[in-house]
């Protein structure tokens, strides 16, 4: 990757992923604009940093290089800055490809742009831009504050003010989602909340972790988009929501999806049509389930857990397709996850034989 080409420019500049949207690198410049370093960065994924109304366009943009568009695609948007700010750049995005052909990272370039009206303007209906403080103990709640968007209801809010109306069908991977950002990676979800008349609404959340000169997380830059308008989100059926919930609650037992969308009454198309409308597969949204499950045992290791044991409990069949596939969900090896976790059990122990 041509980092010395992308320092010796005044604007901004980053390589990413093209499927993860991780970044892999990011010039002084960009960190300057928008006050990550680089650690922080590269924990996080580019397009978990746009603001919620450019996230069709710069997706559409990514698109059409992915498809080969002969020419860098142009635009222009917002991206979330540490300080919650949020930062109109002008964005060239071109693909970089790899000796077989294919697009192996996407070159974006990143130019601060005067601010438009727009930007000054309130906050759109149903997005919520909060920052959680880190708790300083692991039984503490850590302080949570609305940047943009409603205020909540109590005037000492928790990060408990985030999840009470989380489903509770999805509260355990939206609190996964919280941990794994303590823990420094940046992730995504779509889940349910209820409102207080019992309705179901779509939620897409974007965590992105903070921390200071490399050091441990300090905070969470999150923001909440409600999605249930957006075409496919709100209209579930129950036998469709049963199927979902199968795959959720069953993650670590053998799956036919035929089998299972039968078994709740909704056929294989319109299981397909579903996620098609959320720009995934079933399959990639059963692996990303039980990723995130193999994360937390991960994370949570005891002294006999191995990567090896967590991948088949998991029902992953290939060591090698775990670990790639693993690596580009949360940015580190699955070895990695268990080292931290291990380093972290060790500290515990000398603190308590003192």
């Amino acid at each position: 990757m041509p980092h010395l080409l992308l320092d010796g420019i005044s604007i901004g500049a980053a390589l990413f992923d093209p499927h993860s949207g991780r970044i892999a690198y990011a010039n002084d410049a960009l960190r300057r604009t928008l006050q990550y370093d680089a650690e922080e960065l590269t924990q996080l994924a580019l397009h978990n940093l746009v603001h919620p109304e450019h996230h069709d366009a710069w997706f559409a943009n990514l698109k059409n290089v992915l498809n080969g568009a002969p020419d860098p695609c142009r635009f222009e948007t917002r991206y979330l800055a540490k300080d919650g700010r949020f930062v109109r750049m002008r964005t060239v995005q071109s693909g970089v490809r790899g000796e077989c052909g294919a697009v192996a990272w996407i070159s974006c370039l990143l130019e601060e742009a005067p601010a438009m009206p727009d930007d000054i303007s309130p906050t759109p209906a149903g997005v919520t831009i909060w920052r959680w403080s880190a708790p300083e103990h692991s039984d503490g709640a850590g302080a949570y504050r609305v940047l943009a968007g409603p205020a909540p209801e109590f005037s000492e809010a928790t990060i408990d003010t985030l999840t009470k109306s989380i489903h509770p069908d999805d509260l355990d991977q939206a609190q996964a989602l919280l941990r794994r950002g303590l823990s420094g990676t940046a992730g995504t979800l779509a889940y349910r909340h209820l409102n207080g008349d019992g309705r179901v609404r779509w939620t897409r959340q974007a965590v992105n972790p903070v921390s200071e000169g490399g050091g441990p997380v300090t905070h969470l830059i999150g923001i909440s988009v409600d999605v249930t308008a957006q075409p496919g989100r709100g209209d579930a059926s129950e036998s469709m929501l049963r199927f979902i919930q199968h795959l959720q609650t069953r993650w670590n037992k053998p799956l036919v999806v035929a089998d299972v969308a039968r078994q709740h009454g909704v056929s294989l198309r319109a299981v397909q049509k579903h996620f098609a409308l959320r720009g995934i597969t079933v399959a990639d949204f059963l692996k990303r389930i039980r990723l995130v499950h193999a994360y937390d045992m991960l994370a949570e290791a005891g002294s006999r857990t191995t990567v090896t044991k967590v991948c088949a409990k998991c029902g992953f069949g290939n060591l090698g397709h775990f670990a790639r596939d693993y690596r580009s969900e949360f940015g580190e090896l699955p070895s990695d996850t268990l080292l931290r976790a291990r380093m972290r059990h060790r500290a515990l122990s000398r603190d308590g034989n003192r």
